[in-house]
Protein backbone atom coordinates (compact mmCIF):
# COMPACT_ATOMS: atom_id res chain seq x y z
CA UNK A 1 0.00 0.00 0.00
CA UNK A 2 1.12 3.54 -0.73
CA UNK A 3 1.55 6.18 1.62
CA UNK A 4 -0.07 9.66 0.95
CA UNK A 5 2.51 12.33 0.71
CA UNK A 6 1.26 14.11 3.82
CA UNK A 7 2.54 11.29 5.86
CA UNK A 8 6.09 11.50 4.29
CA UNK A 9 8.05 12.46 7.58
CA UNK A 10 11.19 12.68 5.34
CA UNK A 11 9.74 15.62 3.40
CA UNK A 12 8.03 17.24 5.94
CA UNK A 13 11.48 17.27 8.40
CA UNK A 14 13.57 19.29 5.66
CA UNK A 15 11.43 21.55 4.92
CA UNK A 16 10.64 22.38 8.13
CA UNK A 17 14.76 22.23 8.76
CA UNK A 18 15.08 24.61 5.46
CA UNK A 19 12.38 27.13 6.57
CA UNK A 20 14.33 27.58 9.99
CA UNK A 21 17.67 28.31 8.38
CA UNK A 22 16.15 30.75 6.18
CA UNK A 23 14.23 32.79 9.05
CA UNK A 24 17.61 32.76 10.96
CA UNK A 25 19.65 33.77 8.13
CA UNK A 26 16.91 36.47 7.37
CA UNK A 27 16.96 37.75 10.99
CA UNK A 28 20.75 37.54 10.96
CA UNK A 29 21.08 39.63 7.81
CA UNK A 30 18.50 42.27 9.33
CA UNK A 31 20.62 42.74 12.09
CA UNK A 32 23.88 42.91 10.22
CA UNK A 33 21.90 45.66 8.20
CA UNK A 34 19.98 47.13 11.31
CA UNK A 35 22.33 47.57 14.16
CA UNK A 36 24.20 50.07 12.55
CA UNK A 37 20.82 52.31 12.92
CA UNK A 38 19.93 51.09 16.10
CA UNK A 39 23.53 51.96 17.31
CA UNK A 40 23.16 55.53 15.66
CA UNK A 41 19.59 55.88 17.18
CA UNK A 42 20.88 55.09 20.60
CA UNK A 43 23.75 57.48 20.61
CA UNK A 44 21.58 60.37 19.40
CA UNK A 45 18.94 59.26 22.10
CA UNK A 46 21.90 59.48 25.02
CA UNK A 47 23.01 63.03 23.46
CA UNK A 48 19.21 64.79 24.02
CA UNK A 49 19.29 62.68 27.61
CA UNK A 50 22.69 64.06 28.67
CA UNK A 51 21.42 67.22 26.62
CA UNK A 52 17.91 67.65 29.25
CA UNK A 53 20.19 66.54 32.29
CA UNK A 54 22.78 69.37 31.83
CA UNK A 55 19.87 71.70 30.84
CA UNK A 56 17.84 70.78 34.00
CA UNK A 57 20.98 70.70 36.08
CA UNK A 58 21.84 74.37 35.16
CA UNK A 59 18.50 75.52 35.51
CA UNK A 60 17.99 74.14 38.63
CA UNK A 61 21.51 75.21 40.13
CA UNK A 62 20.60 78.97 38.87
CA UNK A 63 17.64 78.62 40.93
CA UNK A 64 19.69 77.87 43.93
CA UNK A 65 22.03 80.16 43.47
CA UNK A 66 19.26 82.97 42.62
CA UNK A 67 17.24 81.61 46.07
CA UNK A 68 20.67 82.15 48.22
CA UNK A 69 21.20 85.51 46.76
CA UNK A 70 17.78 86.71 47.69
CA UNK A 71 18.29 85.08 50.96
CA UNK A 72 21.42 86.77 51.80
CA UNK A 73 20.38 90.31 50.71
CA UNK A 74 17.07 89.82 52.82
CA UNK A 75 19.23 89.22 56.25
CA UNK A 76 21.17 92.01 55.33
CA UNK A 77 18.64 94.25 54.70
CA UNK A 78 16.84 93.41 58.14
CA UNK A 79 20.47 93.61 59.75
CA UNK A 80 20.99 97.15 57.99
CA UNK A 81 17.49 98.65 58.29
CA UNK A 82 18.28 99.80 62.20
CA UNK A 83 21.13 101.23 60.96
CA UNK A 84 19.43 103.27 58.15
CA UNK A 85 17.10 104.51 60.32
CA UNK A 86 19.92 105.77 63.55
CA UNK A 87 21.57 107.57 60.02
CA UNK A 88 18.35 109.33 59.33
CA UNK A 89 17.91 110.57 62.70
CA UNK A 90 21.09 111.90 63.15
CA UNK A 91 20.55 113.71 59.18
CA UNK A 92 17.47 115.26 60.79
CA UNK A 93 19.87 116.37 63.42
CA UNK A 94 22.35 117.82 61.64
CA UNK A 95 22.29 121.53 61.39
CA UNK A 96 24.93 123.35 59.45
CA UNK A 97 27.42 125.27 60.98
CA UNK A 98 26.07 128.88 59.05
CA UNK A 99 22.79 128.35 60.62
CA UNK A 100 24.17 127.10 63.94
CA UNK A 101 23.82 129.78 66.92
CA UNK A 102 26.67 128.54 69.23
CA UNK A 103 29.94 127.13 67.25
CA UNK A 104 31.86 125.97 70.66
CA UNK A 105 28.85 123.34 71.19
CA UNK A 106 26.89 122.77 67.42
CA UNK A 107 23.64 123.98 69.16
CA UNK A 108 24.02 120.53 71.48
CA UNK A 109 24.06 121.98 74.82
CA UNK A 110 27.04 120.79 75.82
CA UNK A 111 31.01 120.18 74.88
CA UNK A 112 33.29 116.92 75.50
CA UNK A 113 36.90 117.57 76.28
CA UNK A 114 39.45 114.22 75.76
CA UNK A 115 42.09 114.17 78.02
CA UNK A 116 45.48 113.19 77.65
CA UNK A 117 45.05 109.65 79.46
CA UNK A 118 42.21 108.98 76.92
CA UNK A 119 39.80 110.02 79.46
CA UNK A 120 36.20 111.77 77.94
CA UNK A 121 33.94 114.21 80.17
CA UNK A 122 30.95 115.80 78.69
CA UNK A 123 30.08 118.92 80.21
CA UNK A 124 27.60 122.14 79.60
CA UNK A 125 28.59 124.63 77.24
CA UNK A 126 30.22 127.86 78.23
CA UNK A 127 29.39 129.81 75.39
CA UNK A 128 25.46 129.15 75.19
CA UNK A 129 24.69 127.78 78.81
CA UNK A 130 27.51 129.64 81.05
CA UNK A 131 25.01 129.37 84.44
CA UNK A 132 25.60 125.52 84.80
CA UNK A 133 29.03 125.33 83.90
CA UNK A 134 30.89 124.22 87.25
CA UNK A 135 34.50 125.82 87.43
Amino acid sequence: MCKPSCCNPKKNSDSGVLAVVVLIVAAVVLAVKIAPFVVEAGRILATILEITLLATGSAAALAALIWAVIRLRGSQHRRQQPVIARQTERQCLFVPVSEQACLACGDKGHVIRVFGDGSVLARPCPECQPDQVVR
